[in-house]
């Protein structure tokens, strides 16, 4: 029982209560094969977290500038609109505050998603906006953490990404 219980705290005061993300398969790499490039749309972030700097605009930017560096056009969203398949990358940053032993804590997920516009092949009529290529992952960290550890999520994954983009 003390075991488990040190365990927690010190899972809890490194900020690595938990992380998963998403395999990338084959198809998923097909999808992306032949985009121009790609818009980029960050949701709105809590403004709890954003008094420790993790700000929407500051999110834009650093998936924004991952995604040139490595040469993927970044499409404005009227650009993106008019686009084939009005390809666009969806960030999400979903993040809940609770009291822990040493202050408050932040539950956080990030999520990136390539939405595609798709036609049914059942009904060529029928056209949908859908993920073809997503990631996500999870964790807990300490409040001054929040920023840089999620920045750092967004880049891998931008960066996975990035990779995978064939």
């Amino acid at each position: 029982m003390r075991t488990k219980r040190l365990v927690t705290l010190f899972l809890i005061f490194w900020g690595a209560a938990g992380s998963v993300g998403s395999a990338q398969t084959s198809r998923n790499v097909e999808a992306l094969r032949g985009l121009k490039g790609v818009g980029v749309m960050v949701e709105d972030i809590n403004p709890d977290v954003e008094q420790y700097g993790l700000t929407k605009s500051q999110a834009q930017t650093d998936v924004e500038l991952r995604l040139r560096k490595a040469g993927i056009k970044v499409l404005t969203r009227e650009e993106a609109t008019k686009a084939e398949g009005a390809p666009s990358l969806y960030v999400r940053v979903d993040t809940s505050a609770r009291s822990g032993l040493l202050g408050t804590l932040y539950d956080v997920r990030v999520q990136l998603a390539l939405y595609q516009m798709v036609i049914l092949e059942r009904d060529p009529n029928i056209h949908i906006w859908v993920a073809t290529w997503e990631t996500a992952t999870a964790g807990t960290f300490g409040a001054e953490r929040v920023r840089n550890d999620v920045n750092t999520w967004a880049t891998w994954w931008t960066d996975l990404l990035t990779t995978t983009w064939p």
